[in-house]
């Protein structure tokens, strides 16, 4: 399953865009945490079942993956 595509910046890196990209990007760490905090609580979790693990690991996957989009996207810019 994939989650979107990279995104690409045009414009002046200090312009509207890049700014607003910038919020965004800023923004996904936090949901990651958050993913990985839910993903932990739902695997100590003795009772919980396979949806609720499935559920928790698909959450989990997507947040990883906005985090390895934005850390690429960044060492784009870098080099």
């Amino acid at each position: 399953m994939t989650w979107g595509s990279p995104v690409i910046r045009w414009g002046k890196a200090d312009g509207v865009i890049a700014g607003f990209a910038d919020e965004v990007e800023a923004r996904r760490p936090a949901r990651a945490r958050a993913a990985l905090e839910e993903a932990r609580g739902t695997w100590e979790e003795p009772a919980a079942g396979a949806l609720a693990l499935r559920l928790a690991l698909e959450a989990a996957a997507q947040a990883l993956t906005e985090v390895l989009r934005v850390a690429e996207s960044r060492a784009r810019r870098v080099d």
